[in-house]
């Protein structure tokens, strides 16, 4: 199961005078650079970025229930 979540195909195509590099199926996941290998760099950190964000929001939830600030 936790393999399937973290398989995904990226798909970098040409977009005017850079690259956009995108997560399939995932609308919001996507970086853009004038060099493949930067808009596939850009996208790692989209991600990077987003999961930190995700995992702040359950250890502030967490933290909240534990001082019970539910």
């Amino acid at each position: 199961m936790i393999q399937d979540v973290m398989k995904a195909s990226v798909v970098i195509k040409k977009d005017g005078d850079g690259y956009l590099a995108r997560v399939e199926g995932h609308q919001n996941l996507f970086a853009f650079a004038y060099l493949e290998k930067d808009a596939l760099i850009e996208l790692k950190n989209v991600i990077e970025m987003i999961m930190n964000y995700h995992i702040e929001q359950v250890t502030m939830r967490e933290l909240s229930e534990i001082l019970g600030n539910k």
